[in-house]
């Protein structure tokens, strides 16, 4: 009877699967058990270590254990067969919300019913690790970027994601601190249900990292997926001469708070680490340019800024629109958009006596949300208790904050002819920042990046538009 029922489940299980795929699950199985009919949980780690963290991985691999068989001679214990697969994937990867929430609360707490925030925040940390493990191998756009990584930045974005289900005050204040994590809180699959249809990061992370993992698409090739949530491609970027304050985390939740439009492509423009802490510089490389993320951090270590959706313009009195945000990205995750209260977004002013000189984001005069003076050391975000244009809390460790770093990023297509001319106008150490220049002028930077066993994928594309929508579009420039 249990083999006749376990048969029927199975077999409905393979329904969720359309003819087409039917084939690639059977190849799938048998890549992982090497031809056998059943695999182990060596096999299964060996087949996902590119994949998945091994807390997730083994955690999956119970999972797919946990499914019914046929009860057969010669199954072992602890080994995994064609059917229990099959059932076990179909849910993984055709279920909805509520089946994401059921597999959730079985590879997070696999043997209770309720799951501890410790344990929540714990698989979730783990999940973000797996993202970066696949963007690392397959994603193109990951190439791109030299990050560093650490756990504290998988924990950033972990505490971010789950900050709706701990946090119970008001929303506005949402961001404000850091992410507490309350002891001997429980979640039901219901909780988990209710926060995955509000936390659409992790609900693209969750479903994107077992897509890749598993995939069924005959035509899945690693160049022309699109991973979501994005990391953006970095284009004109020569990572020998400059370093980021940015990592995999905070990349992450920036572009997913940008339009869709803008999430593809970003240009280093600007970073005080490279051209050294000049207000005059600053202008020279974000005047006009487009839309930009300008990231600083300041002495205590917080990192914060915002978002101007506009190019930024000299202009005694505020602009913008109301699709500016203010951000914060250490000691904590949090965004910040205009309220409607007033369209204070933007203000950029300098050499004059009755005026502030300096770039201001929100708040009013002298009360800025967020402000660099015109000497450039120095900045504040006085927004107690919080800032009438954005809402944002004060982002620095102290109200007037000492600038350690300042960065701006150029987000979104770029005309061809727009980078053309700003070819014919930089210095030689603009030159030296962008990465195009350098490797055609600088032969020995090419030999040794073939040494390295890097070589200029770049060469022989540098002439295409990249406003094209097209796949030729997502080609990687990447100087390593």
């Amino acid at each position: 009877m249990g083999g006749s029922e376990s048969k029927g489940s199975d077999h409905k299980a393979t329904l969720h699967f359309p003819e087409e795929e039917k084939p690639l699950v059977i190849q799938l199985f048998y890549r992982i058990s090497h031809g056998k009919k059943y695999f182990t949980r060596e096999e299964f780690r060996h087949f996902s270590h590119s994949a998945l963290d091994l807390i997730v991985a083994d955690r999956l691999f119970d999972f797919f254990l946990s499914g019914k068989h046929h009860q057969r001679s010669g199954h072992a214990e602890g080994e995994v067969d064609h059917h229990q697969f099959v059932n076990q994937l179909a849910f993984i990867l055709k279920g909805g919300v509520q089946e994401q929430a059921h597999m959730f609360c079985a590879l997070c707490s696999p043997s209770q019913p309720q799951i501890s925030s410790e344990s929540l925040l714990e698989f979730v940390c783990s999940m973000v690790h797996s993202y970066e493990k696949i963007l690392a191998a397959h994603c193109r756009e990951f190439q791109s970027w030299m990050l560093s990584h650490s756990n504290d930045n998988c924990r950033g974005l972990a505490l971010y994601m789950i900050e709706d289900i701990f946090y119970a005050g008001d929303p506005k204040d949402k961001g404000f601190h850091q992410v507490s994590v309350p002891m001997q809180q429980t979640f039901s699959v219901e909780d988990i249900e209710a926060w995955l249809n509000k936390s659409s990061i992790f609900q693209q992370l969750f479903t994107g990292i077992f897509r890749s993992c598993f995939p069924l698409d005959e035509t899945h090739a690693a160049e022309v997926v699109q991973f979501y949530p994005r990391i953006p491609q970095v284009r004109d970027t020569n990572w020998s001469a400059v370093s980021t304050i940015l990592n995999l985390s905070s990349v992450l939740f920036l572009n997913a708070c940008l339009p869709s439009v803008l999430q593809g492509e970003w240009r280093l423009i600007f970073s005080s680490s490279h051209f050294g802490s000049s207000f005059s510089l600053l202008l020279k490389h974000l005047l006009g340019k487009g839309l930009t993320l300008l990231v600083i951090k300041d002495r205590d270590g917080f990192v914060f800024g915002g978002f101007a959706s506009q190019p930024w313009n000299l202009d005694p009195k505020f602009y913008g629109t109301d699709e500016n945000f203010l951000f914060r990205l250490h000691p904590n995750f949090g965004i910040f958009r205009p309220t409607g209260l007033n369209k204070n977004f933007m203000y950029l002013n300098i050499n004059t006596q009755t005026l502030p000189n300096g770039l201001g984001m929100g708040g009013q005069l002298n009360y800025f949300g967020l402000w660099i003076d015109q000497s450039f050391d120095k900045g504040c975000s006085k927004a107690e208790p919080r800032c009438t244009t954005y809402g944002s809390p004060q982002l620095s460790s102290k109200p007037d904050f000492q600038v350690d770093t300042v960065e701006v990023w150029l987000v979104g297509p770029v005309k061809k002819k727009e980078e053309d001319d700003e070819d014919e106008d930089m210095t030689e150490e603009e030159k030296q920042m962008r990465g195009k220049s350098v490797l055609d002028r600088e032969l020995e930077s090419k030999a040794m990046l073939e040494l390295m066993g890097r070589p200029q994928v770049s060469e022989g594309i540098r002439e295409e538009d990249t406003t094209q929508d097209g796949p030729e579009a997502s080609k990687v420039i990447s100087l390593f």
